[in-house]
This record gives C-alpha cells, structure tokens and sequence, in this order.
C-alpha cells in the first residue's frame, strides 16, 4: 500500500507531477544541499528539515544525482537510473554504510511517510529494499549465485536465468491466475509494465512485481548468509498474504462493489458468520481508500500495523462487536509509533508513546485502524488544509470544502474509503465535514468518553468541550461503535469515564417523543436549504407521531463571544500562535491567525472604532482579548455554568426529549471557512452546554434554494453576511443536514431522534451528485 500510495504507476505522462514535487517540496526545505554545500541539520530558510527528508535526501545525494536532474527527469528516468547503479554494483551502494543503511529502511518503513512528497526519497532506497540483511553478502569478492548456478549474481540472472526465480514466478503465476506474469519480459519487471493487464491497473501490477522481487531476493540471501537451503514454497507462502487484497489472488468471485455497499450492521455479521474474511474487507478497503485519496487528498498516515492486526483480530475466542471492521482516525488520534501533528510542523516528528483509550477498545472489540486522516492546520478551521499535507476537498464537488477540523474523515467516509471513522468536537469538528459531507456524526457529552491521549493545539477543553466521536453512513453504525466503546475495558483504562454502558432501551424505544425545534438563531441567518431542512424535517416527525414544540435559542451572540470565543483564547491567542512559529501559515488560515497576533490593546482599539459600523464584527474582535486575569477567568467559568442553567431550565420548561435545530451547510467553497470564523455558532453552542449533539442529512440543495441564496442580506448587511454569497454559491445537490440534540449523558436520546428523522427523511438525499 505504501508504494502504491507514494509511487503509483511509471507512466512518463506522470511527469510534471514529479518535477512540481521536487520544485515545491525538497528543493526548498533543502536549498543548501541543491547549491551543493552539506546537508545540516537545524533551521532553514523555510523551517527546520525533518529527520526524515535528511535521510532520503542523504541517499540522494549518495547516487550522485544533482538538481539539474531532478528537475528536468521523469520518476522513470530516475529509477532506472538507481536500479541501473544498484545492480552493476557501483561504489555508490558499496560505499553506503550499514548504519546508513538501516536509517534508510527506518524511514523506509517508518511512521512518518506523508504521501506524494517523497518519491525521490523511496527511490533512493528502492533497489536497497532488496538487500535488508544481505550487507555481508555484497560485501564479499565473490558474487556467484547462492543457488549452485555457476553464474554471477546480476539482475539479469536474478529475474529471468535462476531456476529457483523461475519456480517462484511459475508458483506465483498459477496462484494468482494471472498468466501475463509469466509472459513478462526483463524491462517490464525492472522498469514497470507499460500497458494495464486485464482488470489489474500498472500500479497494482508493479506492486506485484516489487513484492515478489522482495522476497525472492530475501529468500536467496537466507541461503547465501545462513547456508539455509533453498525453498521457493517458503518464498510463495511469504508473497500471497502481502497480495491478498487484489482480488485475483484469493477472491476472484469477491464482488468488490457489494461489501463496499455493506451497512456496518451487516458487515460485522458477514465477517462473525465467516461469509468475508477480515483480510478481504481490510483490502478492499485499503484500495478504495486509495482511489478517494488520488481524487479528494485525505490520507496522511498508513498504519502498517493493521496487517499483524488482522491476524491477531482471527485469533480473538470471543469475536468482538466491531469483529474485523475496518476503521480509520483522525490525525490527532493517538497511536502508538505513529505522529499525531495536528496539521502543524512543530508536532512532526514526535511519536506517539501509546494507543489512545479509545483506539485500545476498538482494537479488543475487533476493529483494525488502518490510515489516519487529514485535518486543517492546528485544527481552529472548519476547512482542511494545512503546510503539511495540503488542501483536502469535498467528493460531491471539488470545488468544496470537506469541511473540519475531521475533514479528511468526512471525505474518506463519504468517497465510500471508509465505513466507520473516530473523529474530534471541540467547537464542531465532527459536525461540520459530517454536514458538509453528507455523511452522519455524533459529538457525545464530554467526559462520556475518554480524551486520552487526544491531541489538540489551544488547551482551552474546559471552556467548549471537546469529545471524540463516531463518523458513518447512518446512524445504527454510530449506535455500535458507542455500544462497543463504552465497555468495562474503556472503564478500567480510563478511571474519569463514568461506567455507564450503552442503554439498548432507550435506543430502541417507540415512544413518542417531545422535541423542540429551531429553524434560526438570530445570529448568523442561515442559508435557505438550512431552514427548509428543518421546517421540512419537523412536518415529517409530526405526521410520525411526534410533538414538536418552538425552542428559540438563548443569548447566541453572547453564547458565541463572550462564553466561547473569550474563554476559548482566555491567553490572547498566544498559546495557539506559538505553535506556528517554525511553519508556513496555510492560506486558509492567514486572516484567523492575523487577529490571534494582534496585541490586545490593538483588539480592543479596532473594535472600538468598528462598532458603530460593524457591531458584531466588533464585538467577535474584542471577543479575542480573552480573559485579562485569573479572577477574570474564575467569573468566566461561571457564567457559563450560569448559562447551562439557564438553558436546562428551559429546557425542562418544555418538557423536551430532545432538539432539533439548523446545521451549518451546504459545504463551503474552498478557502472561504477562515473568513467565517463566526459560522461556529451553530455548532459550538452545544460545546458550551455540554451536550450531546449529532447530525444527519436529510435533503439537499436545490436550484431554488440557490435562486434564494442571491438575494441574501443576513442580519446585519455586514462584510460577514456578503460572505456567505461567496463562501456557499454554487452548492445545487449538496447534501444539507440539521442536528439533534439531548441532554447530558443522554447519546442514547440524540441517536434515537436521529434515528427517527432518518426514517422520515429516508430517500430525500439519493443519489448523490455527480463529481465535479
């Protein structure tokens, strides 16, 4: 998968890809080295060089291949040039030390490969991927074939003269019923096939190649360093478990399309009676997470684990809820040996030391983490972008935002990558990309799970509480994924989690249900689908049975500036700042980060000259002052305890089972979610609260709704309101959503409204629309 992710086809049309590559990415974080002095360590002109670009480019420089050719060669002129090297035994590897060797292979098979950047890097260790453990082999004058065959060990000899290569291939061949493997000729194998074979892409085909390479080249050494004889069975019994997810090896009637259209539900019961194996749903998956990714740019990390996972997931005597799923996390989401760095070049490099609670219950329940996903730079956006791993888009419409700071979980989900997902809420990071996405998210009540160890970058988690929480196509795979977490094994690792399980009852409860309802805030005038999402949604619970009752939202102005934003960047914003100062502010975020820099004395002077003018833009500004001392924080934390009364009280009033309200939508055009910072409002109002909130689509946008959408003139007639024109136009068959709400410690109550509006509303948001 690695390969595939980092390297995908030969194909020379590829080219210009690979020369921006170069341009954009080694070339300026390594301007010393291309100028042709050393490579140091430390601070360069843009930020400081990573341990592992040091590596790659080290191994680089060690083949004696200069700017000028990487800037004017093809992927393909540099790989035949390296395996050329590699293979004619020039002093270029020979003079390569072991230590330099096994850095290589770390970075090689480390954690940190950020896809796309570092072709030159894996290049340069391609050819020695061959050699792990066979230092002492080419180090010796005599190069004969370890296999009695009288002949010098060239690549020529390796691949098509052996007869021990031959039985391997002919073994592999019939296997994997592919009988082009047999036909291939030498470049093909060397330098990549150059025409697709059957229903098997070039980059699969290469894949297969290199594998097979590997551990023929593997086997031979273990016979000319140990005196091991010679046993290609062994060699094929290696190579098929690392193929398995191409269907032509184990599953050629495997109907790829039918468990990627599995609900969850189904799934774990195909995989518990054996109908699918662990492996085949894991593979599958794998691929079409691929497939979403070269379109929408959402993976960051491959967890490489997941393949010893898989296997420790068949051994388990008790099959677990989520028995041989597979799942995908969020980058802040802790795991061991892997990089959570929130989009941010200060966290890069800095491992995990362990799995995070929730990640260690979802493993002894069944399910296999098998990539990470990306977010926006520090996660204070709800676009998703960030200097590391770039921009990530919406898979209805290109042109879109996935939403954030769980961005790259709402577009794996959503391009069908992925079943079941682990994101982060601190102000709506699961709710916005699930709206935007047009995929279901629950944000529970904090403390309901465990935070440990989840990374974020403000440390202000007492002011809007943030939550791990589920992402998935509907809302019975949200339902399992809480039953299966809130366990007595999360109780145990995690002592601040109250032991309270998953209440089934409540769930699956017919009663009829009182709800309050919403369709606007006052604040922020919500774009006509949104409104229509949820007067139409409230008409269709009514003819269900159910009572709906007006639930005007309290204070949100105040909710928003002077409990959130305030409490939110209590210091000013300087915590938050610190963490950009060795990176490259991402565009998106420039106009945020511009008012966390501002001395509060220059805040408050702005917001007093703009407040005649531009009363809430005013008051939103003077709003990230923070808090001007400890005392000052204490009345905070109190008045938001005051409000949470308030509301409750309310809400008791009513006598509520649950609340239906508007959610931010239709998805945002690129770029735009760093000018609205104040859009929040529909989501982090239930951060404040406590409560636990999910969200759902139930219709979409229509041509109507945007005939509407050009006449919009907000509440205020401010820049912000000119904003929205430019931020959601061009949003026809977007998915819109609203959200559903209870009261703490009540997730069973907000899945079970959500429940109900998605039966109400089922078949309202089919088909999707089309790419563009």
């Amino acid at each position: 998968m690695f390969l595939k992710v980092n390297f995908g086809d030969l194909d020379s049309n590829s080219s210009s890809l690979w020369v921006n590559s170069v341009r954009d990415w080694i070339l300026p974080f390594a301007e010393s080295w291309v100028r042709g002095g050393s490579l140091k360590r430390g601070r360069l002109t843009r930020g400081i060089l990573p341990q592992y670009l040091e590596y790659g480019l080290k191994c680089v420089k060690k083949w004696g291949i200069d700017k000028v050719y990487l800037e004017t060669k093809t992927r393909k002129d540099l790989y035949i040039r390296i395996c050329r090297t590699f293979y004619n035994l020039q002093p270029a590897l020979r003079d390569c030390t072991t230590a330099t060797l096994q850095k290589s292979l770390r970075f090689l098979n480390g954690p940190r490969l950020p896809a796309k950047f570092f072709d030159i890097a894996w290049l340069s260790v391609h050819g020695k991927l061959f050699v792990r453990g066979n230092l002492k082999f080419l180090s010796v004058s005599d190069r004969m074939c370890p296999l009695g065959c009288q002949q010098e060990e060239t690549m020529e000899h390796f691949i098509t003269e052996c007869w021990g290569g031959r039985q391997i291939w002919q073994e592999i061949t019939s296997k994997l019923k592919i009988p082009r493997l047999q036909s291939l000729t030498y470049p093909d194998i060397v330098y990549g096939v150059t025409s697709q074979v059957a229903d098997i892409d070039r980059g699969t085909m290469h894949l297969i190649i290199t594998t097979i390479k590997y551990y023929h080249w593997h086997t031979r050494t273990r016979v000319s360093i140990h005196s091991e004889p010679f046993n290609h069975e062994k060699a094929v019994n290696l190579i098929l478990p690392e193929l398995r997810w191409i269907r032509s090896i184990e599953h050629g009637d495997m109907d790829v399309s039918r468990i990627l259209s599995l609900p969850l539900v189904e799934l774990v019961e195909q995989l518990k009676k054996g109908s699918l194996s662990p492996e085949t749903v894991l593979h599958v998956y794998m691929e079409k997470s691929l497939e979403v990714n070269k379109e929408v740019n959402c993976l960051t990390d491959f967890l490489s684990e997941c393949e010893t996972q898989v296997q420790e997931v068949k051994k388990q005597q008790e099959k677990g809820l989520l028995y041989g799923v597979p799942i995908t996390l969020k980058d802040n989401v802790g795991y061991k040996g892997h990089n959570s760095n929130c989009g941010l070049v200060h966290f890069l490099g800095v491992e995990d030391a362990e799995d995070s609670a929730v990640v260690q219950v979802l493993k002894k329940q069944g399910a296999i983490p098998f990539v990470k996903t990306n977010v926006p730079q520090s996660l204070i956006n709800f676009d998703c972008s960030n200097s590391i791993y770039g921009q990530t888009l919406n898979p209805h419409n290109h042109k879109k935002t996935c939403g954030g700071s769980s961005g790259g979980e709402g577009a794996l989900i959503a391009g069908g990558g992925a079943i079941l997902g682990v994101g982060t809420d601190v102000l709506g990071s699961i709710r916005m990309p699930s709206s935007f996405c047009g995929i279901y998210g629950l944000k529970p009540s904090g403390d309901r799970l465990s935070l440990s160890p989840l990374y974020d970058c403000s440390g202000s988690v007492l002011v809007a509480v943030s939550m791990p929480g589920p992402m998935a196509r509907d809302v019975d795979s949200l339902a399992l994924f809480m039953k299966a977490v809130l366990c007595d094994d999360l109780f145990q690792l995690d002592p601040t989690v109250p032991p309270v399980p998953f209440n089934d009852e409540i769930y699956n409860s017919r009663k009829r249900l009182t709800i309050g309802f919403y369709d606007t805030d006052g604040y922020f005038l919500p774009h006509p689908s949104m409104r229509r999402a949820v007067q139409e949604t409230k008409t269709l619970l009514e003819e269900a049975g159910h009572k709906l009752v007006p639930f005007p939202p309290m204070r949100i102005e105040y909710a928003l500036n002077d409990l959130c934003v305030r409490g939110f960047f209590a210091d000013g914003g300087t915590t938050l700042v610190e963490k950009f100062l060795p990176d490259i502010v991402d565009p998106n975020l420039k106009q945020q980060l511009f008012l966390y820099k501002i001395p509060n004395i220059v805040k408050k002077m702005a917001a007093f000259f703009m407040r005649p003018v531009f009363p809430r833009i005013a008051n939103h500004v003077e709003a990230h002052c923070g808090c001007s001392s400890v005392k000052d924080l204490w009345k905070h934390y109190t008045a938001i305890k005051e409000y949470r009364g308030d509301f409750i009280s309310e809400w008791r009033k009513l006598g509520l089972d649950a609340l239906l309200c508007p959610m931010l939508g239709p998805a945002f055009n690129v770029g735009h979610p760093g000018k609205l910072f104040a859009a929040f409002g529909f989501t982090m109002l239930f951060n404040i609260l406590n409560l636990p909130v999910g969200v759902l689509p139930v219709t979409r946008v229509t041509p109507e709704d945007e005939a509407e959408l050009k006449h919009y003139k907000g509440y205020y007639n401010d820049p912000w309101d000119k904003e929205v024109i430019k931020a959601m136009e061009g949003g026809v068959g977007l998915p819109v959503a609203v959200q559903c709400v209870a009261l703490q410690w009540q997730e069973e109550q907000c899945l079970r409204l959500m429940k109900e509006v998605e039966a109400v509303t089922r078949g309202c948001v089919d088909p999707p629309p089309p790419s563009i």
